[in-house]
């Protein structure tokens, strides 16, 4: 994976996903936590220190007894739909548009300069 999809990945990783947990299983504490740290407005009043360690007390929270997993499942999406995207080739990416045939090879242009100019791919 290049660059670009690396710093999409340590973007991803930098958000905070919540997921569904059964309160049942929470201890007194990790129900409070969970309780607080559900509601995005509460972050914004934390200050840094406050906000690394109730992320590390929340994600860890999401990480063992959260029901759906959505945030390994979808840096698992984002990483297989980036390797989809970044292995097309300019002659492929018409296979992508809509365009009449006569517009495909100025979009592939367009395309093209892009990957060169902002992505720095060797095309």
């Amino acid at each position: 994976m290049n660059q670009l999809g690396e710093l999409l990945n340590e973007m991803f990783e930098e958000c905070i996903i919540s997921d569904k947990v059964r309160t049942s299983d929470l201890t007194a504490n990790e129900l409070k936590i969970y309780t607080l740290c559900s509601n995005p407005k509460v972050w914004e009043k934390f200050d840094s220190r406050t906000r690394y360690r109730k992320r590390e007390q929340f994600e860890r929270i999401i990480e063992t007894k959260g029901v759906n997993k959505w945030k390994g499942i979808t840096a698992r999406m984002i990483r297989d739909k980036w390797n989809l995207l970044y292995s097309f080739k300019p002659e492929s990416v018409e296979n992508l548009t809509d365009l009449p045939k006569g517009q495909k090879g100025e979009f592939n242009r367009v395309i093209t300069r892009f990957l060169i100019l902002k992505v720095g791919a060797k095309v």
